[in-house]
């Protein structure tokens, strides 16, 4: 019987270890979706304001469409997140 508690005992020990290790691998998943929201965010605020800025070129001279407007817009599409 002693012999079995220590069998017992480990193997409660190896789920906790297991356990531990699988909280650790949660935790540094959600990091790392934190991390790719994070620079999401920021390339979406960096698509926001070009696309305001555009918008007051536009704004400033309606009915032309200029070199600046052509390039904002193409640049907001290179640095869009994929799926975007």
């Amino acid at each position: 019987m002693a012999n079995t508690g220590n069998f017992l005992g480990g193997s409660r020990r190896n789920y906790q270890r297991k356990t531990e290790k699988q909280m650790l691998g949660d935790l540094e998943q959600e990091k790392e979706f934190a991390i790719r929201e994070q620079e999401t965010l920021i390339v979406l605020q960096n698509v926001l304001n070009k696309i305001v800025e555009a918008k007051r070129q536009t704004e400033n001279s309606p009915g032309r469409l200029d070199q600046a407007t052509i390039a904002t817009t193409l640049d907001i599409y290179s640095h869009a997140p994929p799926g975007m």
